[in-house]
C-alpha cells in the first residue's frame, strides 16, 4: 500500500513538473510571441474611406457630391462566432447566407472589416443596434456615398461609380486601372468618374481600434484621417443642360403621341444633343437619350435592375454622343461644297438647272423636291439643299472617294475628336475609306456628295458645325475647365486646344 502511494505521488510530481515547465516555456521563452498574438486578436484596423471630389458646372452649381450612409461590416472572428453572425445578419438584411460568406471569403485583408451591405435603411440600422448582443463582430460604419444631385441630368457625361472588378485589377487585362488599386475599392466606371478617377478618389485613412471578445470596437488607439479627392469644374452650364434635356423630352413625347403631326411615331425616344461654344470648343450641354439615374449604381446596383438596363432595347447606358454613328445626310453638303471650291470644280457663279432629277450612269437620281429648284448657284443650292446641284459636284469630284475622305477629315469627320471623356469615341466612317466595309461603285460619288454612305458621331458633327461657324478652326471638345484641391486651390487649368484648321 505504501509502495503504491509512493508511485502515485511520484507520478503527480512529474505531472506538475511537466505543467510547470510548459507554463514557464509559454511565459518566459515564448511570452513575447503569445503576447503579440493576444494583442493582434484584440486590435483591428478600420479603413476610413476618402470622400470623392465634388463636380461643379461652370458657374459653381453642384452636380455631384457625397452623402453619409450606414454600412454594415463584419470584423474577423473565430469560425463559430462567424457562423452565428452570418445567420443572424442574413435574416435581418434579407439576403442569402451564401452571399455574405462569399464576401468574407473574398476579403483580401485580415484584421479589417468586411463590408456586407451599404446604405442600409433606418429600420435595418435600428434592428442591428437592438440585436447587437447576438451579432458578434458586426459594426456599422458611416461611409460617403456618391450623390448625383440632378438624377439622370448629365448621366452619360458624369458616369457612375462601383466596386472595382477582378478584370480591372488584372495588369494583363485591357481594362486594368493601373497600380495603386485594391479589391473593394470604389472607382469610377464610366464618364468623367472613370476618366478622372485618380483625381476624384482621394486618399483613404484608417483607425486602429481595440475590440472586445465579441469583436465590437471599444477604444480608438490611433487614427489617420482620410483626404478628400480633388474637385472638377466643368465647362457645362447646368441650367442650359436642364432646359435642353427637358425640351428634348417634351418634344419627343409629342412626336410619340402624334400631337401636331400627321401621324404618331411611338418609337421616337432616342437621340443625342451637343451644345458647343464655336470659338473655344467648350461643351455647354451634352446628353444622350434614353438616359439612366447614376444614383442606382452609387450603393451597388442589384442584379434585377442592372439586367433591366442592359437588356433594354433602347440601350439607356449607351452614350450616343460619343459612340452613336449616324448618316449626316444633307449636312455633309458643306464638305462637298468646300472640296469643290478649293479643288476648282466649281465657283460661286456656276449654276446647275434642277428639274427635280439628274441622269448619271443610266440611272435617274432624284432631288428631294419634286419638280426641282430650277437654276441654282452654290449659295442657292446650300440654302435649299438642292440634291441635283450636289450630284453634279459629286460627278466632278469623283469617281474616286479620295476628295470626300480628305475633306471630311479636315473638318473632323470620321476621326476621333479627342474629347477627354470615357468611354472611347467611335471613329465614324467616311464612304469609300474602307472597301472591306463598303463597296465603291460608279454612283457612290453622287451619294457621298449628298451625305449618304457616311456615319459620324454627334460629337464629330458638333466639331464640324463649329468649324464652319468660326471660319475653319477645329477645336478639341472640352468638358473640364479646372481641377481644384478640396480647399479651392487650382491644381490644373485646362485651356482650349486647336485640332486643326480648314479653309472655308
Amino acid at each position: 500500500m505504501e509502495r503504491r502511494l509512493a508511485v502515485y505521488t511520484l507520478v503527480l510530481i512529474l505531472v506538475f513538473l511537466s505543467i510547470g515547465g510548459r507554463l514557464a516555456y509559454v511565459q518566459v521563452v515564448r511570452g513575447e510571441h503569445f503576447s503579440e498574438l493576444a494583442q493582434m486578436n484584440r486590435i483591428r484596423i478600420i479603413p476610413l474611406t476618402a470622400p470623392r471630389g465634388n463636380i461643379y458646372d461652370r458657374h459653381g452649381r453642384l452636380l455631384v457630391t457625397n452623402r453619409p450612409s450606414f454600412t454594415v461590416s463584419i470584423m474577423e472572428l473565430e469560425e463559430e462566432h462567424t457562423d452565428t453572425t452570418v445567420r443572424e445578419l442574413a435574416r435581418i438584411l434579407g439576403v442569402p447566407e451564401e452571399e455574405i460568406r462569399a464576401k468574407i471569403e473574398k476579403h483580401p485583408r485580415p484584421f479589417e472589416p468586411v463590408r456586407i451591405a451599404t446604405d442600409i435603411s433606418p429600420e435595418v440600422h435600428t434592428r442591428i443596434i437592438e440585436d447587437r448582443d447576438n451579432l458578434p463582430g458586426v459594426v456599422i460604419e458611416v461611409l460617403p456615398v456618391r450623390d448625383y444631385v440632378g438624377g439622370q441630368l448629365l448621366a452619360h457625361l458624369l458616369g457612375y461609380v462601383g466596386e472595382i472588378s477582378e478584370r480591372e485589377l488584372d495588369p494583363e487585362s485591357p481594362v486594368w486601372f493601373g497600380p495603386g488599386y485594391e479589391p473593394g475599392d470604389i472607382v469610377g466606371k464610366d464618364g468623367l468618374e472613370r476618366r478622372y478617377d485618380r483625381e476624384l478618389r482621394g486618399t483613404d485613412g484608417g483607425q486602429q481600434v481595440e475590440v472586445d471578445a465579441t469583436g465590437h470596437p471599444v477604444k480608438v488607439l490611433g487614427e489617420i484621417p482620410p483626404v478628400k479627392g480633388a474637385d472638377l469644374i466643368l465647362t457645362i452650364d447646368a441650367e442650359l443642360q436642364r432646359v435642353a434635356e427637358e425640351f428634348f423630352d417634351q418634344w419627343t413625347a409629342r412626336v410619340r403621341s402624334g400631337e401636331g403631326f400627321e401621324e404618331a411615331f411611338p418609337d421616337a425616344d432616342s437621340g443625342a444633343c451637343v451644345v458647343m461654344k464655336v470659338d473655344t470648343g467648350e461643351i455647354l450641354a451634352m446628353f444622350s437619350r434614353p438616359a439612366f439615374d447614376p444614383n442606382l449604381f452609387a450603393t451597388g446596383i442589384d442584379r434585377a435592375t442592372y439586367s433591366e438596363l442592359v437588356s433594354n432595347p433602347d440601350k439607356p447606358l449607351f452614350n450616343r454622343v460619343l459612340q452613336g454613328q449616324f448618316p449626316p445626310g444633307s449636312t455633309f453638303k458643306m464638305v462637298t461644297a468646300a472640296a469643290a471650291l478649293e479643288l476648282g470644280k466649281t465657283d460661286p457663279e456656276f449654276t446647275v438647272y434642277d428639274p427635280g432629277y439628274y441622269y448619271y450612269g443610266g440611272m435617274v437620281w432624284r432631288c428631294w423636291r419634286a419638280g426641282g429648284h430650277g437654276r441654282v448657284d452654290l449659295e442657292a443650292a446650300l440654302k435649299y439643299s438642292c440634291n441635283t446641284y450636289f450630284y453634279e459636284m459629286g460627278r466632278r469630284l469623283g469617281p474616286e472617294p479620295d476628295p470626300f475622305i480628305e475633306w471630311a477629315r479636315r473638318f473632323g469627320l470620321g476621326v476621333p475628336t479627342g474629347i477627354d471623356v470615357f468611354p472611347k469615341e467611335a471613329p465614324g466612317f467616311i464612304a469609300g475609306s474602307d472597301p472591306s466595309r463598303q463597296a465603291w461603285y460608279g454612283g457612290s460619288a453622287l451619294q457621298a456628295a449628298i451625305g449618304q454612305g457616311h456615319d459620324f458621331t454627334p460629337i464629330q458633327m458638333a466639331v464640324y458645325a463649329c468649324a464652319l461657324a468660326n471660319g475653319g478652326t477645329r477645336y478639341v471638345p472640352q468638358v473640364v475647365k479646372e481641377i481644384r484641391s478640396p480647399d479651392g486651390e487650382v491644381l490644373m487649368e485646362l485651356t482650349p486646344r486647336v485640332a486643326g484648321t480648314v479653309d472655308v
